[in-house]
């Protein structure tokens, strides 16, 4: 057999028609190769020459130029069918021209079809290529307010950033994302992204002229101006706008800004005068302003002005100019800003149907569909396309509508109504707890309008309804929320993604406390991470909220207790609550009884606003504000103010007060309220405080058994009596100082005896005391008890909530974190089992005080956690006088008086032994918070259920005995 390789090669005709057509072809195709590369040569220099004309002239010649060199591009890489990465940088140069010139439609199109090419000739997300495209495409939608879809792309351009983090224009994208945060008024969020950008310009500072650095430091410090003026603090503000103007080098748009922005904070301050000297410098320096997207601002703050100086002839010939040129933009936002500056010029001059159409107009610009010019119509709250502007509208209107037709307030009621709905909507979109505080007090205006034109009707269940929705609302959605991962199973990585967010959290407190603080980089690095977790964690639980209804539903029902549920679930006939809210103007008063429900409504005057002002520095100083006569007159005031109005509620058969405060009232002792006889309150009323009735009455809940309370346990039949006692500090030297840290902690050596005396009337006390007292050893057992009883050091930090912590036995070679249970920590302790939680150590009821929320206390973070009820302090506890209070107190738990009773009658017992008269601050800073329900059944009324029960059998016995003898 002939080997194959040995058969002679003869080739068919077929294959040799073949191999000449091939020779042909090729011959062809010479050509033709040789034309697509010098084409492909020449398109390729167009696009460089596009790049390199784009990033040195930003003027609309320039830009013309580009988008002629992209087009001459764009026929060739057509022609050829070519797909690759220089084809794609045509369609993003492209359509980032059409974005500079407000183009929005053409630059999304354009800029979405860059990312298709670039993936069809590069499928990889990684590539940094993408980065500018997708950064375009969010400031496109963030233009657009289209917000989701901005975020959207602006995380898909940080993904890419976290692998390439030297890539250029990561700066600009972290300073989208700020603008992005401020347009949603989510500060908090807002502030951290911007951290993390002037981090990253400082590292690129090397690669960057001196003129290039300057410019976008100051675009940087522009934002931490607007930061700091969305949180109210003008002042700061103006200060930076300063600096910013000072040595800002160029004399274009942006320096138009930055005095619109300077002019604008001293607007919010109420200075017109010095105001329109900046803004006339934008004209008078000749800035090119004409026709720019910022013409319209600055023209309409020199309206806001004017109004303000009450020169409503001029205000009226700027804001037609800002309307005239607001109108040349194809945002409809810039021209109803301008028509909410026309209704508070017409409504300054009382023309109230031109105010109210002029705030219509505004409403129909904020809307994507509303189109109804009828001022008697409200919008649908879907598709508005800026939330936060419109709330500032629909809040114009219903003042204007108060103002202007006062016979029929219903028409503001409405309107109101829909403010408060729309305030919820925006808030709970906050993640951050700081953000939803934030947003809370910066509208809290809204509510106290909204609670006078209801109580003005009288309609007082409306008015309860809008207090409510005031009160502690960050804290109920935050429980709400809680309550609903209990309910709902969100894996273990959402919880994971939780923690992580307030691992870092306390990282930054302790780089902080510990000196880190000097190197900033540290800090700014953790505000990187932290923005970078938060945002983790929000595309999970988005993703959840979009996959599982039940979730959803459980996390964002509005449960708020009406009135009527307050009745059913706090009230009895012995008891009464006090709700007040603390406006600008106005203090109203919520008395509720058992039947009965009154609204009570007082004025200020001079005299209250001085008052108010003194609360925290007398308070603060209470040892020597008693001894030099200035705490009893404050006193006898503050009883007049707040319970002397309601006493015909308070008849003699009442003997409990449920307190819901509000403002600065939170730090008021009650107990040391003096009545007309000279008396503390303590001695007449039964006292407890609520953060508000809705958080009471889930506690309320809660004991009756409800499963989807609140604070419903996991273990519905978890041992209460078991006591946990902590007391890290019971020695007998007087002072434990912690070496490396320079803390100074002075011991407390009564709590032993506390310790002790509690142990002999609680058979099931665990405790842990002095070296066996860490944290550690806490974090481990405190699942296990009904009552946790912490006998130690705590600091409040008004600054910075989040940096106050409960102290547990610092170790020599201990770091602040394992002796310091911060706040975030105690945020993810799981206390549903624990009934009680007596914080027996300084100030964990005092802290930061913030409109509608209440104080940012220790004890708020344990609620937080899931426990409803505490015992908290006002201020720094007398470690003796808290020994005895505290011992007489468990005394009267144990017999069987609830929660709230018991700390009365240890009060009222330290009073009879020390004297009646004895100084308030060893006694009245301890305050129960809760629910009231006797953790012990008393003793003697189990005899009487006994002797009840003798007699039915006995009558029944006779009944029987009887009927027997009958037959």
């Amino acid at each position: 057999m002939q080997q194959l390789s040995k058969l002679p090669i003869i080739p068919s005709i077929s294959a040799k028609l073949t191999i000449i057509g091939l020779l042909f072809f090729a011959a062809l195709a010479r050509p033709l190769a040789q034309s697509l590369s010098k084409d492909t040569l020449a398109a390729n220099q167009y696009v460089q020459q596009a790049r390199k004309l784009f990033d040195a002239d930003e003027s609309a010649a320039a830009n013309a130029k580009v988008l002629a060199y992209c087009q001459d591009a764009r026929a060739i890489y057509d022609r050829y069918q070519l797909k690759n990465r220089q084809r794609a940088e045509v369609d993003e140069l492209s359509g980032i021209v059409a974005f500079t010139e407000s183009d929005y439609p053409k630059a999304i199109a354009l800029l979405n079809a860059s990312v298709q090419q670039r993936k069809q000739a590069r499928p990889t997300l990684s590539d940094s290529t993408y980065l500018r495209a997708y950064r375009t495409l969010g400031e496109v939608y963030l233009k657009t307010k289209d917000y989701n879809q901005a975020l959207a792309q602006f995380l898909l351009a940080t993904d890419i950033v976290k692998k390439y983090p030297m890539v250029s224009g990561s700066v600009q994208l972290y300073t989208s994302l700020a603008v992005l945060y401020l347009e949603q008024n989510n500060v908090v969020q807002a502030n951290r992204y911007l951290i993390e950008a002037r981090r990253r310009l400082k590292i690129l500072k090397p690669r960057l002229s001196a003129q290039e650095y300057g410019l976008e430091i100051s675009v940087s410090n522009n934002n931490l101006a607007r930061t700091l003026a969305e949180q109210g603090k003008y002042d700061e503000a103006k200060t930076i706008y300063r600096e910013i103007i000072k040595t800002y080098p160029n004399k274009d748009l942006p320096l138009a800004l930055y005095y619109n922005n300077l002019a604008k904070a001293h607007l919010e301050l109420n200075q017109p005068d010095s105001a329109l000297l900046y803004l006339q410098r934008v004209f008078t320096e000749k800035l090119p302003i004409a026709n720019s997207p910022y013409e319209n601002v600055v023209l309409r703050n020199m309206g806001k002005a004017y109004v303000q100086q009450k020169a409503f002839d001029r205000a009226l010939i700027q804001l037609q100019a800002a309307a005239k040129s607001a109108a040349q933009l194809p945002d409809r936002k810039p021209l109803a800003l301008v028509q909410l500056e026309l209704a508070e010029l017409y409504g300054a001059q009382s023309q109230w149907t031109m105010a109210l159409q002029a705030t219509q107009k505004a409403i129909i610009g904020l809307h994507r569909e509303f189109k109804d010019g009828n001022v008697e119509t409200l919008p649908p709250l879907g598709n508005v396309a800026s939330p936060v502007n419109m709330l500032y509208a629909l809040q114009t209107k219903a003042r204007l509508q108060t103002q202007a037709f006062p016979l029929s307030l219903g028409k503001a009621l409405k309107t109101y109504e829909l403010c408060v709905s729309l305030m919820d909507s925006i808030r709970n979109g906050h993640e951050q707890e700081a953000s939803r505080l934030l947003f809370t007090s910066r509208m809290y205006g809204v509510y106290e309008e909204a609670i006078s034109v209801a109580h003005s009707l009288n309609q007082n269940d409306k008015a309860f309804e809008f207090a409510e929705l005031s009160k502690a609302n960050s804290l109920r959605f935050s429980l709400q929320n809680s309550q609903a991962r209990k309910l709902v199973d969100l894996g273990s990585g959402e919880k994971a993604l939780r923690q992580q967010v307030n691992r870092l959290q306390e990282q930054i407190v302790v780089a902080t406390q510990l000196g880190q603080a000097k190197k900033q980089a540290v800090l700014d690095s953790l505000g990187g991470l932290l923005a970078d977790a938060e945002r983790a964690h929000q595309r999970y639980i988005k993703q959840i909220e979009q996959t599982n209804p039940r979730y959803y539903r459980l996390k964002y029902a509005n449960r708020l207790a009406t009135v009527a549920d307050v009745q059913q679930y706090l009230m009895d006939d012995k008891s009464v609550l006090l709700e007040y809210f603390l406006g600008e103007k106005q203090l109203f008063t919520f008395v509720i009884s058992k039947k009965e429900f009154k609204v009570l409504a007082i004025s200020f005057d001079r005299i209250f606003g001085e008052q108010l002002a003194n609360i925290s520095p007398l308070i603060t100083n209470l040892k020597s504000s008693y001894e030099d006569q200035t705490f009893q007159p404050a006193m006898r005031y503050w009883y007049n103010q707040l319970v002397r109005p309601a006493e015909p509620f308070l008849g003699d058969n009442v003997r409990r007060i449920i307190l819901i405060p509000d403002g600065p009232l939170h730090k008021l002792p009650f107990d040391a309220l003096i009545k007309p006889d000279g008396r503390y309150l303590v001695s007449r009323f039964i006292l407890s405080r609520g953060y508000s009735a809705t958080i009471l009455a889930e506690a309320s809940k809660a004991v009756k058994g409800d499963t989807e309370s609140f604070f419903s346990a996991r273990r519905p039949n978890a041992p209460a009596d078991s006591l946990f006692l902590v007391a890290p500090f019971a020695r007998g030297d007087k002072r434990y100082t912690i070496s490396g840290n320079r803390d100074s902690l002075e011991n407390l050596p009564y709590t032993q005896e506390e310790a002790d005396g509690i142990r002999q009337l609680y058979g099931s006390t665990f405790s842990l005391s002095v070296d066996r007292a860490v944290k550690e050893n806490f974090l481990k057992s405190y699942r296990r008890f009904g009552i946790i009883h912490l006998s130690t050091h705590a600091q409040a930090d008004d600054n910075d909530p989040l940096a106050s912590f409960v102290a547990f036995y610092p170790r020599e070679s201990d770091s602040l974190r394992i002796w310091r249970l911060y706040t975030p920590e105690i945020y993810e302790l799981d206390m549903s089992d624990v009934r009680l939680v007596v914080l027996s150590a300084c100030e964990t009821g005092d802290g930061e005080v913030l409109k509608g929320e209440g104080i940012l206390s220790l004890a708020r973070a344990f609620t937080y956690a899931g426990c409803p009820n505490l015992i908290m302090t006002l201020w720094n506890a007398n470690d003796q006088a808290a020994k005895n209070i505290n011992l007489a107190m468990y005394k009267y738990l144990k017999d069987g008086y609830p929660k709230d009773e018991a700390l009365q009658l240890a009060k009222i017992d330290f009073l009879d032994t020390h004297g009646t008269n004895t100084n308030p601050y060893y006694w009245a800073n301890f305050v129960f918070i809760g629910d009231s329900t006797p953790i012990y059944q008393a003793a003697t009324s189990i005899w009487w259920y006994v002797f009840g029960g003798l007699i039915m059998l006995t009558a029944l016995l006779v009944w029987l005995f009887k009927r027997k003898k009958g037959n």
